[in-house]
């Protein structure tokens, strides 16, 4: 599942992250996600980030959430709009 990048994200937890499992974030992302199946929690459990910054990095990085994840993250944006 291939995703067009929305906008450019970087910070120096996504270099360390990068260097340290040696392949960009967006790969790292979508295979914690998709073909270990972990959530965006676990997600960020393992990467030692927090779970707003995995959804950002997702959103930012266009990468597909299931649908259930999507609704939350949506609602956390209303949120900080509001």
């Amino acid at each position: 599942m291939q995703a067009t990048p929305r906008r450019k994200i970087r910070s120096k937890k996504i270099d360390e992250l990068e260097l340290r499992y040696q392949e960009p974030i967006i790969d790292l992302l979508r295979h914690l996600y998709y073909d270990q199946g972990l959530t965006q929690l676990q997600i960020a459990e393992r990467l030692d980030v927090p779970a707003g910054t995995i959804a950002t990095w997702m959103i930012g990085l266009g990468i597909n959430q299931r649908a259930y994840a999507a609704r939350a993250a949506q609602q956390l944006e209303e949120r900080r709009s509001a």
